[in-house]
């Protein structure tokens, strides 16, 4: 359930409803909170239809403790949960949109706040603290447009501004399309395989209800301004050949690495690390200006019972040119070869999921991945590395608005990638996690 539009005077004037009942003095905490919903829903449905906008919000607060016990506090491989025995503002997450039926242009803004801001996800426009912390994050902001061209399945459709990414299973954390994922941790396919966002134009076209084709070109991956003067091409194609089976196969490909790079023309094509988001660099006119970039996934989910469902989840990257140079910005005397004299580059990896619906609130989820990055373009590992992960995960929805979750999960890796105790690095990492989250 989502919360519509509501100023802090409707939110107060809905609890002093509920106050002023006297015989709410007799019923039980849930039935308190349900009078609650139901007088906050009301207001905010009549301030939907006098303001004409739709307020979403979600937060979502975690606590993570690792077995490797860590001396530096920190959980390795991780794009999200990375701190060992603490508690985390995963996201706080604020949407607001106007998109209705009878009406042809619509848009959306949606704001991050906590480890999602910290971490960023492509774009110019966050705001920082006065010690250079990222503390606020424009996720996406975009515009929509209902075209009078008709297909059997609806109006072409336009969407202009940032935006996620159409590649993956996972998704950040969101209100606004009740995105929520199945597990408190983010699969090593979503946080190292593929984008965020993307800033450009999509078109799309339903062609009927088995078919939807989304197409359009953007600045790149995870960036608002685009770092080279080419663009690249993004599209995703919903199949559902039956009610229970459905297939998303989506793409893009492009010129994704920076004209230039330290060390001026002329010098070799390098690896930048940046925090967890290793970026591939090119020289002014060199190889690594022209290399493009392509990464494929695809999607499948069966819903088998009523109470169980199953999904692939698979993605391969190709990154073509004379990228064999690694650069990690650091004078450390571990920059050289990545590729063993190979040039170009690639990623890839898959994973399952079984959901289990023990009951309308109650869920089971069991998730397995394997990633390989045999040339260390997303891990930043010299030579590279494969890693897998299983995570079981249970889930409660205490109501339609709070969720609680807890997850084990286990990593390991062909090197020792993983923090632990007295400094070292391991090959294998556990994990345990715990999330409330709320929706409005």
């Amino acid at each position: 359930m989502k919360f519509k539009a509501a100023t802090i005077g409707v939110l107060l004037a809905g609890l002093a409803v509920v106050g002023m009942n006297h015989a709410a003095l007799a019923q039980t905490l849930g039935e308190r909170v349900t009078v609650l919903e139901e007088k906050i829903s009301e207001r905010a449905a009549q301030a939907e239809d006098v303001l004409g906008l739709q307020f979403n919000a979600l937060v979502s607060t975690t606590y993570n403790y690792s077995i490797n016990n860590p001396s530096s506090d920190d959980i390795g491989m991780r794009i999200y949960n990375t701190d060992h025995n603490a508690f985390d503002l995963r996201d706080g997450v604020l949407a607001v949109s106007r998109n209705k039926d009878d009406e042809p242009f619509g848009f959306a803004i949606v704001m991050d706040f906590g480890r999602s801001a910290v971490q960023g996800n492509g774009t110019d426009y966050g705001f920082t603290d006065t010690s250079d912390n990222r503390v606020f994050d424009v996720r996406e902001a975009f515009l929509t447009y209902k075209t009078p061209l008709q297909l059997p399945g609806g109006p072409i459709s336009l969407k202009a501004g940032k935006f996620v990414t159409l590649l993956g299973w996972e998704v950040l954390l969101d209100p606004l399309n009740e995105g929520y994922n199945d597990n408190v941790s983010l699969s090593l396919l979503s946080g190292f395989s593929i984008p965020f966002t993307h800033t450009g134009l999509l078109a799309n076209l339903p062609f009927n209800d088995m078919i939807d084709l989304t197409i359009g070109v953007v600045n790149g991956l995870d960036n608002v301004k685009d770092n080279n003067n080419g663009k690249t091409l993004l599209a995703g194609l919903g199949i559902s050949p039956t009610d229970n089976l459905d297939f998303y196969i989506a793409g893009t490909y492009g010129a994704e690495d920076a004209p230039t790079v330290q060390g001026g023309a002329g010098s070799p094509t390098g690896l930048l690390i940046d925090g967890m988001f290793p970026q591939l660099v090119g020289v002014e006119g060199g190889a690594g200006a022209g290399s493009k970039t392509g990464i494929l996934t695809a999607n499948m989910f069966l819903q088998a019972t009523d109470r169980l469902g199953f999904v692939l989840d698979a993605t391969f990257a190709d990154v073509s040119g004379g990228m064999n140079f690694f650069d990690d910005g650091i004078d450390d005397g571990l920059d050289g070869v990545i590729t063993n004299g190979r040039t170009g580059a690639n990623w890839y990896g898959v994973g399952a999921y079984a959901l289990i619906a023990v009951t309308d609130k109650l869920q089971l989820t069991l998730r397995g991945e394997w990633f390989d990055d045999p040339d260390g373009v997303k891990t930043g590992v010299i030579n590279g590395a494969t890693l897998w992960e299983v995570s079981p995960t249970i889930s409660y929805w205490f109501n339609d608005h709070l969720l609680g979750r807890l997850e084990y999960r286990h990593d390991e890796s062909s090197k020792p990638l993983f923090p632990a105790e007295n400094g070292q690095t391991w090959r294998g990492q556990d994990v345990f996690s715990a999330e409330i989250l709320v929706t409005l």
